[in-house]
């Protein structure tokens, strides 16, 4: 067979007019040739499992695993492969109808899979061994962790099946599993066009849903999330602000902090007369809890705290050392998840994801004194973050650590620290 031949597309096709011998031979040269990279194992796995073979595609699969240590792969690059081969593994059981065993195969991939980056059906496959096992509750907490963090990752799928477990459930006289509503009440929030309904009728749809959940459990955290902004539309800053802190007392989540600093800051403005002080200043007393187990939530906190000095130019003495924190407790906890492979009892995610990684060791590196007492931290920031997924602002910034003299630069460029982007967690404040 030609060099030309040997493809992973190639493959793909042969497989799709049944030649499966043929694309297990082009699999298997990808594979000999490049052991590390476990799409061509998870190929492999595939083309005998739609074969008709699972006894061999599950052999493909246990021998990639156990060999996971011996090839020369980073920690967080063999973690996600892991979380790859690991999605593939749950991905067939389900296929042969055994939910119950693929269930912790695809817990540990909603683990091991990055919402960027990595493989984000895990998080939906997750959820649906649970729906599939009547764990609705389950089902709801995978899928509302995708759409709360990634309104634009997985909906069209979940809409469905959240829309017939409520309708099952209402019209047997049954009570509602609580995350049925709330993701439904998510996806009318941030998705308001799979509904094929106005913003303010899908506005309405999540206060609905909001309000049902809240009628029997007054201080259900994510029912109160999903409420929050609604109410904060309509003008209840006063009921947003307690939404959030109801939240907060149980889910650790950065974001939603600065989330809620900034509707305290927008509702002192509009309040008359203006005093200075913590309400009309609240970055003030601002601060960052230490709780949260998501890399990658604090990263986005970080993301939103520059956002909001860019906003609020005169709160940045007072944040500049928070968004330093939040970016110290997002590489903590990736590094901590990088060398055990634990941390994300729930399996959201937030810690798998090498490029958010990379991410983070760039702004923490950017975000420190451009003096020389940083030089180091900034260089070793920068290289760890190249480690893990290289991208050439870092190569970039380097040349700056070497090449700026210190008084030339300002320690804040929000644009220029945060040109690679990551996916924000709402399309409008929610």
């Amino acid at each position: 067979m030609s060099v030309q031949e040997v493809s992973y597309d190639r493959a793909i096709d042969l497989a799709g007019v049944g030649r499966f011998d043929e694309a297990l031979e082009i699999a298997g040269q990808l594979s000999e040739a490049r052991p590390e990279v476990v799409d061509f194992i998870t190929l492999r796995a595939r083309l005998h499992f739609d074969k008709g073979d699972a006894q061999s595609a599950f052999a493909v699969l246990d021998d990639a695993l156990a060999r996971l240590e011996t090839l020369n792969l980073a920690p967080p690059h063999r973690w996600a492969s892991r979380g790859v081969l690991a999605h593939r593994y749950g991905a067939m059981l389900m296929g042969l109808g055994r939910d119950r065993d693929a269930l912790p195969w695809l817990h540990e991939a909603a683990q091991r899979n990055g919402l960027l980056s990595g493989e984000w059906p895990a998080h939906f496959h997750a959820g649906l061994a649970c729906y599939r096992l009547g764990d609705l509750a389950g089902a709801g907490r995978y899928w509302h962790d995708l759409l709360y963090r990634a309104p634009d990752l997985g909906a069209e799928d979940i809409l469905p099946l959240v829309q017939d477990a409520i309708m099952r459930a209402e019209a047997a006289g049954q009570p509602v599993e609580p995350m049925m509503r709330v993701c439904l009440g998510r996806i009318a929030l941030d998705n308001p066009d799979l509904l094929e309904l106005e913003p303010e009728a899908a506005d309405a749809l999540a206060g609905e849903q909001a309000g049902l959940v809240l009628a029997e459990s007054p201080d259900h955290p994510q029912a109160r999330r999903l409420r929050a902004p609604l109410r904060f539309g309509t003008g209840d800053t006063e009921g947003a602000q307690d939404d959030l802190a109801v939240y907060l007392r149980q889910c650790p989540d950065p974001q939603t902090q600065v989330r809620a600093m900034a509707w305290r800051r927008q509702a002192a403005q509009a309040a008359q007369p203006r005093t200075p002080g913590a309400d009309s200043e609240p970055w003030l007393i601002f601060s960052l809890t230490t709780d949260s187990d998501d890399g990658a939530g604090y990263y986005r906190a970080a993301t939103a705290l520059g956002e909001f000095i860019d906003e609020v130019p005169q709160a940045e003495a007072a944040l500049r050392p928070r968004l330093v924190e939040a970016c110290e407790l997002g590489v903590a906890r990736f590094e901590q998840y990088f060398a055990t492979g634990e941390g994300d009892a729930a399996g959201h995610g937030g810690n798998a994801d090498p490029h958010v990684y990379s991410l983070l060791c760039r702004l923490l590196a950017r975000s420190l004194p451009a003096d020389a007492g940083s030089l180091d931290t900034r260089i070793a920031l920068h290289r760890k973050g190249m480690a893990a997924s290289e991208f050439i602002d870092h190569w970039i910034d380097l040349l700056d650590c070497h090449a700026v003299p210190a008084s030339t630069r300002g320690w804040w460029n929000w644009r220029a620290r945060c040109s690679t982007a990551i996916r924000s967690n709402a399309i409008r404040p929610t």
